[in-house]
C-alpha cells in the first residue's frame, strides 16, 4: 500500500529538485511536489494546498532556508522541516535545528534523504494522532486503530503519554501516566495496569527525590510547547537515558526515550583516558622535560660567568642561546600547566580558576573577571576536573575566535544547582566559519554529561556568547 506524500520543495535548481524526487521516488509513495523559490510563492503553496513536509536548499538568490522556517513557525502549520544542502557547516546544522528543523541532509549524502523523510512521517503521524481533538482520534482509529497499535507498540524508545498537574499558584507539582508502549514498561520494569491514572511521585518515587528537576523541566514542555531533549542517569534503573519531550495538547506532554548505557560508558572511558593522558604528559613535560631544560640553563649561567672573564667573542651568543632557552622553559611550564592543573589538585576549582584565568590574561592580553559564589563549592574531585576542563575550553574558545575585548567567568549557586557561565563581548553565536569549535563544543558537552550537567550555549547579556553549565548540587559534593 503506497503512502501519499505530498513535498514542497524549497529549491532554485530544477536540476537539484530532481534529484531529491528521484530518491524519494524509491520508497512505497504516491509522490506529489511543488518547487518554490521565494517567500511569496511560498505563502501561495500554503494557500492552495496541504503538504506533509518541506525540503529546503540552504541558500537561494531570493530566500533561504531559515527565512522558510520562520514562514512555518509563524503559520499554523505543523511540518517536518528538512535542510538538504551542499555548503552548511556543523554549527548551522545544529542552529537549524534548534530553531525548528527536523534533520538535515547533505547534497552528496543523497542516499540518506529516504531514511530521513521516513523517520520524520512516522514520527508525524504518531504526534499528529495525539494532537488531535477526541472526536476525531475516536473517529480516525476505528479504521486506523489496529496499525496504530503494532507502531506504538513495536517502537524500539520507550514513550509515555502524561497530564501534568499544577497546583494553585500554576507550578508543576506532579503528573499523570495516561499511556505507555511496551518499550516503556521493558525499560523502566513498570507494569501498564499498575501506571496508568496513577501519579509520577507514587508509581516512581526514588526517580522523584533523585530528580526533581524533571518536574520543572516537563512543566515548562507541557506549558509553553516547547521540545526539549535531554540525558539523565536513572539511579532506580542504574542506566543512562536519553529523553526527548513534547506537548501534543496543552497541560499534556510525551517523553520518548532510549537506553544510551553502552555509549555512557564509552564516553566516559574516553573522557578518562584523555584525561589520564594530559595529567600524565603535563607531569612528563613539568618534571622531565621542564627540569631537564632547567639544569641545562643553569649550566649556561656558569659557562657564560666562565667565559665573560675572558675577552672571548662568543659571549653575546652563549647570553642569545640563554634568552632562547629561557623562551622554551616558560612555553613548557605553559604547556605543563594547561594539561595538567596543579593548582587545581593541590588547592581546589577557584585557585585553579584564578591561575587558568591569569594565564589567558597574559597569552592573550585579553581582561578576564572571575566570580566565585561562597556557596558555590565543588567538593568532588571528578566534578571539580570535568568543570574545570569546561571553563578551560570556553575561556579559550572566547580568547581565540570570538574577537572579545573581556570575559567573564562565574560559578554560582542557584536553587539546587551550580552553575557555571563563560561570557564574552565578543562577535556573538559562533557561525560557520569557526568549524574547529565543533569538536570543543562536542567534548564540553561530553564532560557535562559524564557530570550529569547540562550545557548551552547562548546570547550573552554582554552582546557576545554564553557559555552555561548547570550542574547538580547533589553531584558536588558540597555540605
Amino acid at each position: 500500500m503506497t503512502l501519499p506524500l505530498r513535498v514542497l520543495i524549497v529549491e532554485d535548481s530544477e536540476a537539484d529538485s530532481q534529484l531529491l524526487l528521484r530518491e524519494l521516488s524509491r520508497g512505497n509513495f504516491d509522490l506529489s511536489s511543488h518547487r518554490i523559490q521565494t517567500a511569496e510563492e511560498m505563502v501561495l503553496a500554503f494557500a492552495g494546498e496541504r503538504w506533509d513536509i518541506v525540503i529546503s536548499d540552504y541558500s537561494l538568490p531570493h530566500f533561504s532556508a531559515p527565512e522558510a522556517l520562520k514562514l512555518i513557525r509563524e503559520s499554523e502549520f505543523d511540518l517536518p522541516f528538512i535542510v538538504v544542502s551542499g555548503q552548511i557547516g556543523e554549527e548551522i546544522a545544529v542552529e537549524m535545528m534548534r530553531s525548528g528543523a527536523r534533520n538535515y541532509v547533505m547534497k552528496n549524502n543523497l542516499v540518506r534523504l529516504l531514511p530521513v523523510v521516513e523517520g520524520e512521517l512516522e514520527r508525524v503521524i504518531t504526534l499528529r494522532k495525539a494532537l488531535k481533538k477526541r472526536a476525531h482520534v475516536e473517529a480516525k482509529l476505528k479504521a486506523t486503530e489496529e496499525k496504530y497499535r503494532t507502531l506504538f507498540a513495536n517502537m524500539f524508545n520507550g514513550l509515555a503519554f502524561c497530564r501534568m498537574i499544577y497546583d494553585e499558584g500554576g507550578s508543576p507539582v506532579d503528573w499523570v501516566y495516561l499511556e505507555v508502549n511496551d518499550a516503556f514498561e521493558k525499560i523502566t520494569g513498570l507494569r501498564r495496569e499498575k501506571i496508568l491514572g496513577s501519579r509520577f511521585t507514587e508509581v516512581d518515587p526514588e526517580t522523584y527525590k533523585a530528580h526533581p528537576e524533571l518536574l520543572r523541566k516537563y512543566g515548562a514542555v507541557a506549558a509553553n510547547g516547547e521540545e526539549t531533549s535531554f540525558d539523565i542517569f536513572s539511579e532506580p534503573l542504574n542506566v543512562w537515558l536519553h529523553i526527548s519531550a513534547f506537548s501534543p495538547q496543552t497541560n499534556h506532554f510525551c517523553i520518548v526515550f532510549e537506553d544510551i548505557t553502552v555509549r555512557k560508558k564509552m564516553e566516559k572511558q574516553l573522557i578518562n583516558v584523555s584525561t589520564k593522558e594530559q595529567q600524565r604528559i603535563g607531569q612528563d613535560l613539568h618534571d622531565g622535560l621542564g627540569q631537564e631544560l632547567t639544569g641545562i640553563a643553569l649550566k649556561l649561567k656558569v659557562l657564560e660567568r666562565i667565559i665573560g672573564q675572558g675577552s672571548v667573542p662568543e659571549v653575546k651568543k652563549v647570553k642569545e642561546i640563554g634568552k632562547l632557552l629561557s623562551n622554551a622553559i616558560d612555553a613548557t611550564r605553559n604547556l605543563a600547566r594547561v594539561l595538567y592543573p596543579v593548582e587545581l589538585e593541590r588547592l581546589g576549582l577557584k585557585p585553579a580558576l584564578e591561575e587558568l584565568i591569569n594565564h589567558v590574561e597574559m597569552l592573550y592580553g585579553i581582561p578576564c573577571k572571575l566570580r566565585v559564589d561562597s556557596a558555590a563549592k565543588v567538593d568532588t574531585e571528578t566534578v571539580a576536573i570535568q568543570v574545570y576542563r569546561i571553563a578551560q575550553e570556553a575561556i579559550n574558545n572566547a580568547a581565540k575566535h570570538s574577537g572579545a575585548s573581556k570575559i567573564w567567568i562565574t560559578l554560582a549557586k542557584v536553587d539546587e544547582l551550580v552553575v557555571l557561565t563563560v561570557d564574552d563581548d565578543g562577535k556573538g553565536i559562533p557561525g560557520p566559519s569557526d568549524r574547529d569549535r565543533g569538536l570543543g563544543l562536542s567534548i564540553m558537552m561530553a564532560r557535562a554529561n559524564q557530570i550529569d550537567a547540562t550545557m548551552q550555549i547562548l546570547q550573552s547579556e554582554k552582546t557576545g556568547t554564553q557559555v552555561k553549565c548547570e550542574i547538580p548540587l547533589i553531584k558536588t559534593g558540597a555540605q
